[in-house]
């Protein structure tokens, strides 16, 4: 009885992380409320996927293209959990950037505050993406511990995130599966930069 008790929950506990997640995720902009919101401005639509240690997140629609350089009109985010890397190609004020890098840690602190979303439970996680805050909001139903963009490192998939208190982006549809599915690391439109290099080349474009 006690060896079928072992099984039991090792099959169970290999089912939770063969998981597969497709999930819509909507990032929107807050402004304040004396502040025009601008013409090009449209929220992100974000296609997500996760299947065997891999995910990837693409933007699905968008602002309109334009030269703001804070508006990507290509976005694909791609995290491959076995190397402990990711990929990220970005459109910006029509530049093109190709980066990887290894997966960021974001020093996150769980705290006991819950909060629904999307019919989920969702636990509260503070946490540091260099000089940028984030505030999310995870659900250990799903056990992946994921979520959009750049964004994971939680007992959970982060189902909400707020970042700067001026950007947030939030779940609207999860699909689940026990099947699994392929995710292919996305071709480089461009010579592949570190983050650091990206975000030097960012900079000097937007002076």
């Amino acid at each position: 009885m006690k060896k079928l008790l072992v099984v039991y929950i090792l099959i169970t506990s290999l089912q939770g992380f063969s998981q597969s997640l497709k999930v819509t995720y909507i990032a929107n902009s807050i402004f304040a409320p004396n502040i025009e919101v601008p013409g090009w401005y449209a929220p992100r639509v974000y296609s997500y996927e996760y299947s065997s240690g891999k995910s990837i997140t693409t933007m699905i629609s968008g602002p309109v293209p334009g030269p703001n350089m804070q508006s990507p009109t290509e976005d694909i985010y791609y995290k491959d959990f076995t190397a402990g890397t990711y990929r990220w190609e970005i459109t910006m004020g029509g530049e093109s950037y190709s980066v990887k890098d290894k997966i960021n840690n974001f020093d996150w602190k769980i705290s006991t505050e819950t909060e629904i979303i999307n019919g989920y439970k969702c636990t509260k996680a503070n946490g540091m993406a260099g000089n940028t805050s984030l505030t999310a909001w995870f659900c250990n139903d799903f056990k992946v511990q994921d979520g959009p963009n750049r964004y994971y490192g939680l007992p959970g998939l982060i189902l909400k995130i707020n970042i700067n208190s001026n950007t947030e982006i939030i779940a609207t549809k999860i699909e689940t599966s026990n099947k699994t599915f392929s995710i292919e690391e996305p071709v480089a439109k461009s010579t592949l930069l570190n983050f650091k290099d990206m975000t030097q080349l960012v900079n000097k474009g937007a002076r």
